[in-house]
């Protein structure tokens, strides 16, 4: 049972970790989306950004979760 309860533990600390890395990781990202010149988003869709900003942190989020475990 105390294996567990450790286990548990790990897991929380963990996922805990990874989405404060990713919270500020995304918020960065959008601060630097909105300083970019006006001409970088004729070139780009709002779609295509979100999916870059999200997905891309969505993949590390993953990645640094299984890293830990």
């Amino acid at each position: 049972i105390l294996g567990q309860i450790v286990a548990i533990g790990e897991a929380y600390i963990a996922e805990n970790v990874g989405l404060t890395a990713t919270n500020q990781l995304r918020a960065d990202l959008m601060l630097h989306c909105l300083r970019l010149d006006p001409v970088f988003y004729t070139t780009h869709t709002p779609g295509e950004l979100i999916e870059r900003v999200d997905g891309d942190v969505h993949k590390l989020s993953n990645f640094f979760s299984r890293l830990m475990l």
